[in-house]
């Protein structure tokens, strides 16, 4: 049996478990309220120029001929 006095090696103290949510909060709301913003926003930037690329090549695929692209023959 364990006695009050030994430590519990899964099961940290109260007062770490405490500071530790407190921590967890607070670096939390600071990414969501700084860096979530700014990497939504890349990502976003991201999506319309991929989106882009895709749409200039589906033009590009429309505009060559039927037969396939030209070869270059002397």
């Amino acid at each position: 049996m364990t006695t009050a006095s030994e430590h519990s090696l899964i099961l940290p103290a109260t007062a770490d478990l405490v500071w530790g949510t407190v921590s967890f909060v607070i670096v939390a709301l600071a990414i969501f309220k700084f860096a979530w913003p700014t990497f939504m926003r890349l990502l976003d930037e991201r999506t319309q120029k991929i989106d882009e690329g895709l749409n200039q090549a589906e033009r590009a695929r429309e505009r060559q001929p039927a037969n396939g692209p030209r070869s270059r023959t002397r």
